[in-house]
């Protein structure tokens, strides 16, 4: 569209298969990516995406029963560069997902993270998440889990070549289903390297 701008259409397939389930995916897409606005730049895409999914029961008399779902599906990821020392992350997605014992999963997720670089080898960083998922399946249908989440984190450069990051992760979910409320905490330690 211009030297920093490309338009974007297109199509992709996802086939899924677990032990007792299988699932494909057809999504139609248009977006942009590059410079979207001043200082700010990533990709944007917007489309309609089909599931199908075919189950076999357990028992061998019972047949193998289908299940289809549509909606539409997004995904974004912009960066804005507020200053040379400060950067803001945004992340947008909606989506078909599988989980763990095959449910089928209509999930939207989005978070918010900032960057913001410090004197003396510092930087701090921080977000904020959303999401809800919602449960397709027969099995499942009327399941809905909501999420909150919230980071916090520190990094020192100690070299060119050596970082340590300390953070710290808090997960609250809500759900329809008393057993999957739960909240998590958790605080991870990072030394990365590189030659």
């Amino acid at each position: 569209y211009t030297s920093k701008l490309d338009l974007l259409g297109g199509y992709w397939i996802r086939y899924s298969d677990s032990t007792d389930s299988r699932s494909t995916d057809h999504n139609f897409s248009v977006g942009a990516t590059g410079g979207l606005l001043p200082k700010l730049n990533g990709l944007v895409r917007f489309g309609y995406q089909f599931r199908n999914v075919d189950t076999t029961s357990a028992s061998l008399s019972a047949p193998t029963t289908t299940e289809s779902f549509s909606n539409f599906s997004a995904l974004a990821q912009l960066t804005w560069n507020a200053t040379r020392k400060f950067v803001m992350v945004g992340q947008l997605s909606r989506d078909f997902s599988t989980s763990a014992n095959a449910i089928s999963i209509d999930s939207l997720a989005g978070n918010l993270h900032a960057n913001y670089v410090l004197p003396r080898r510092y930087q701090v960083d921080g977000g904020i998440g959303y999401g809800r998922n919602h449960f397709l399946n027969q099995s499942e249908r009327g399941r809905q889990d909501e999420f909150f989440t919230a980071d916090a984190g520190i990094t020192y450069t100690l070299s060119e070549k050596l970082k340590a990051t300390l953070s710290y992760v808090f997960l609250q979910n809500w759900s329809t289903l008393d057993q999957s409320n739960f909240i998590s905490n958790s605080v991870k330690l990072t030394l990365s390297s590189r030659f």
